[in-house]
């Protein structure tokens, strides 16, 4: 229910983030994609200094985005 409040909420928006990779599918659902790290803004990026050096397999999280639109 929250992830379709989200998803309603903020429908005229890009959306991106860092999923936990065993949950990927689930956000799959809500129309989230996958992409590389480098497709995330800066301003995510940077949160996430401890995967630094492109090692999101090994921090078991993946770069995600959805398109804005319901």
């Amino acid at each position: 229910m929250v992830m379709n409040a989200l998803v309603v909420a903020c429908h005229n928006d890009d959306l991106y983030m860092y999923a936990v990779e065993s949950l990927a599918g689930f956000y799959a659902g809500f129309g989230f994609i996958s992409i590389p790290e480098r497709d995330l803004p800066l301003s995510i990026r940077e949160r996430y200094t401890w995967a630094a050096g492109g090692n999101m397999e090994g921090a078991e999280v993946r770069p995600m985005f959805r398109r804005a639109g319901l």
